[in-house]
Order: C-alpha cells, then sequence, then structure tokens
C-alpha cells in the first residue's frame, strides 16, 4: 500500500491538493481505524491486552513511514 502510495504521489502534478497523497477509499480506512481505535481506548479491555494491536499497528505505520521518508530524501537529492 505504500508503495502505491509512493507512485500515485509521484505522478502527481507540481502543485496538487494537499489530500491527493492518498485514494479517497483510503480515508474510509483512516476514518474506520480511528473509530476503532477509539472504541478500543474506551472498551472495558485493561491496557495490557491492548498493548498487543497498538504495538503491531504502531510498527507496521512506523515502518510504512521509514519508506515514504527515505523517498522523499531521494527526491530532495536528485
Amino acid at each position: 500500500m505504500v508503495q502505491k502510495n509512493i507512485d500515485r504521489i509521484e505522478l502527481l502534478p507540481e502543485r496538487a491538493c494537499l489530500f491527493a497523497f492518498t485514494a479517497w477509499h483510503g480515508y474510509i480506512m483512516i476514518a474506520l481505524m480511528i473509530m476503532i481505535g477509539f472504541t478500543l481506548r474506551n472498551s472495558a479491555l485493561p491496557m495490557y491486552y491492548l498493548s498487543i494491536p497498538y504495538t503491531a499497528m504502531g510498527g507496521t505505520l512506523l515502518i510504512g513511514s521509514l519508506r515514504f521518508y527515505r523517498q522523499f530524501l531521494a527526491a530532495r537529492t536528485r
């Protein structure tokens, strides 16, 4: 998914809409993730159990963001 977004960003014109970095269905997924996170945070589940999905999702987002940073730095040195 990260590579698809990187490819999409590279094809955008120089002056594109701020929200064009992801497809419209990506925003649906972002909203869904926010709602699930809010629901989990306010649930009766102990924080110990919530640390597992929080760590998994945080690690995944961190790894994905590193690919964006690498691509950004590569584009700036061209």
